[in-house]
């Protein structure tokens, strides 16, 4: 058996070294996105995965503001991938619009 504060190093060096996700998004993204190129008389459909097939969540008005960015990434086949890997329209930005939050395209949405 080892000693408690022994234990207790390894545990926290086991934590500290246990890979990590990858960044859902760039550091110098915006804060906010509007909504651009989407009719009058249509909306930006918000989606519970990174995909134009995914569960709608919500909608943002063809005229939205304020859309809080929590994140961009590139998909691709269903697979995120580095942003050098794929063009710019396969950009998905999870977003919160009026306190619904969901995965909106990209193509859609502009820095505010």
């Amino acid at each position: 058996m080892l000693p408690r504060s022994l234990a207790l190093g390894l545990m926290v060096v086991a934590v500290l070294s246990a890979p990590t996700p990858p960044a859902r998004a760039a550091a110098d993204g915006p804060d906010r996105f509007r909504v651009r190129g989407v009719t009058p008389d249509n909306v930006l459909n918000m989606r519970k995965d990174p995909s134009a097939s995914a569960e709608q969540v919500g909608a943002i008005p063809h005229d939205g503001t304020g859309i809080e960015n929590l994140g961009c990434v590139q998909v691709s086949g269903g697979r995120v991938l580095p942003d050098s890997d794929v063009p710019r329209g396969a950009l998905w930005c999870r977003v919160r619009y009026s306190g619904i939050e969901g995965w909106a395209s990209g193509r859609f949405l502009a820095e505010e």
